[in-house]
């Protein structure tokens, strides 16, 4: 098995997660995003990473459908998605969430060139934020009774699901935004989702995983206006 990605892309930070959590071997290969092989574009129509290839030599894009075929192939050691439909539906929604809008707000805010629009974004994020926390986290940990930190707040003997890892890249990337912007946010159950997945070892062990500090780094450029990100991929 082979997964194409980018060094500090989170779409494919959420692959490397569950992959490690689910233990299962494969080759990283990092893609050249500013020239891109044949190899790679051959795999892919959209030309966009993470991109895993299956043992018998199979293409599959787009981390939320690469999720879900690492989840069905490898069900130990647990099924990362709720056996209650209500609760997948709700895994699945807030996953869109993450990439349409708390991703777009963040990258917007973090990489902005424009004072005038500083403002307008912080609070677009803030308001997105506070959407994940109370609509979200809250109200699913409340259902679930509040037994875990884990987004679902399921006891489930204390084990993350799916939205766990596909969020926890992100909550990386606010840490980064504190570095660079100085923000912070006041939300307590997602600072604890960010801790708790912190500690697992699929995150706090994960050597495919780039460190804050590598992030950083990579991230200056973009941040001081020096570069500017391409509108197909995302760092």
């Amino acid at each position: 098995m082979k997964l194409y990605g980018s060094r500090l892309c989170p779409f494919v930070d959420r692959i490397k997660l569950i992959l490690a959590f689910k233990k299962v071997k494969y080759e990283n290969i990092n893609v050249n995003l500013n020239l891109k092989t044949k190899e790679f574009l051959n795999l892919t129509p959209f030309g966009k990473v993470p991109v895993l290839l299956t043992d018998d030599g199979k293409p599959i894009y787009e981390s939320a459908a690469i999720y879900q075929y690492v989840n069905d192939v490898y069900p130990k050691p647990i099924d990362l998605m709720s056996k209650d439909p209500y609760m997948r539906a709700m895994q699945r929604t807030w996953v869109y969430f993450a990439n349409t809008r708390l991703s777009k707000s963040l990258y917007e805010y973090l990489f902005n060139q424009d004072p005038e629009k500083e403002e307008a974004l912080k609070n677009q994020l803030n308001k997105n934020l506070k959407l994940l926390e109370f609509e979200g986290l809250n109200t699913l940990q409340g259902l679930n009774g509040n037994h875990s930190a884990f987004f679902l707040g399921e006891d489930n003997n204390q084990l993350p699901s799916m939205p766990d890892m596909m969020y926890l890249p992100f909550l990386v990337r606010l840490e980064v935004l504190k570095h660079f912007k100085g923000f912070d946010h006041n939300f307590v159950r997602i600072k604890e989702l960010a801790k708790v997945n912190m500690e697992q070892s699929y995150y706090k062990d994960n050597k495919e995983l780039p460190t804050l500090d590598e992030i950083i780094k990579g991230y200056t450029p973009y941040v001081k206006g020096e570069m500017k990100m391409k509108e197909d991929w995302i760092l």
